[in-house]
């Protein structure tokens, strides 16, 4: 995960969908790297795995919830705004060594490196992740549906998360007769929370600054982090829509 998409990556209030999207990761280097052991699943079974994102000398590392340290192969680091938090992630689980195996010379002298029969790190190569949960409070997103409508999640520090929506009027139309419905407003659950941010981390749309169709959906956030805002086509909506619209008919 690299790039970040202009969506729910770096938080504005717009769904940034994608600050914090997964990202393919390459496999890692073979000069430092001896395989000393098969994958612990097949290529075509992608292990799945939650942990605590942390940097270590030898790169981005997953504290699992056992205790188990897992590197994430091809990533030096962790992004700044994604060490400390949880992460989910997706690959295939392999042990590998850091150091070069120790060999021996004719003269039965051995060189610098790991005995033979050490157990190595275990890495997740070919790996996906995402970030998990919110970024860190005072926070603000922003959803703003294909015809106008609202709706502003909010938490502050310390506080409660609350919601409310702004229906678009007819006076506020194009058409002098459309209505967005009835404001509303309220708390949301933890649950809600998650969910939410779920769908904010994977939105995919394009920058907000390149103008918005007709029928596109805003998804804007606004944290610690950095502000972040994206415009998701309307075929890439609909998780975000039966959000909003679950959240309304509570």
């Amino acid at each position: 995960m690299h790039a970040h998409l202009p969506v729910l990556g770096a938080v504005t209030a717009a769904i940034v969908f994608g600050a914090c999207t997964p990202r393919p990761i390459a496999p890692p280097p073979t000069e430092a790297t001896t395989m000393h052991a098969p994958p612990l699943a097949p290529a075509s079974k992608r292990d799945a795995i939650s942990g605590v994102a942390r940097d270590a000398k030898a790169g981005a590392v997953l504290v699992l919830d056992d205790g188990r340290v897992i590197y994430v192969a091809g990533l030096s680091g962790w992004p700044a705004d994604v060490v400390g938090r949880r992460i989910r992630g997706s690959g295939t689980l392999v042990v590998a060594s850091l150091l070069p195996r120790a060999t021996q010379d004719e003269s039965g002298a051995w060189s610098q490196g790991v005995a033979g029969d050490s157990a190595g790190e275990t890495w997740l190569d070919d790996a996906q992740w995402a970030a998990e949960g919110p970024d860190a409070a005072p926070w603000t997103v922003t959803i703003s549906d294909g015809a106008g409508n609202v709706t502003t999640i909010t938490q502050p520090q310390g506080g409660p998360v609350a919601w409310r929506y702004r229906p678009v009027t007819p006076a506020e139309s194009s058409s002098g007769v459309y209505s967005g419905g009835d404001p509303a407003s309220g708390t949301l659950a933890p649950a809600q929370v998650d969910a939410l941010w779920t769908l904010v981390r994977a939105a995919r749309g394009g920058p907000a600054g390149q103008g918005r169709a007709k029928g596109t959906f805003l998804v804007e956030v606004a944290s610690p982090n950095g502000p972040r805002a994206v415009v998701v086509p309307r075929s890439d909506a609909a998780d975000v829509e039966a959000w909003v619209r679950a959240l309304r008919a509570e």
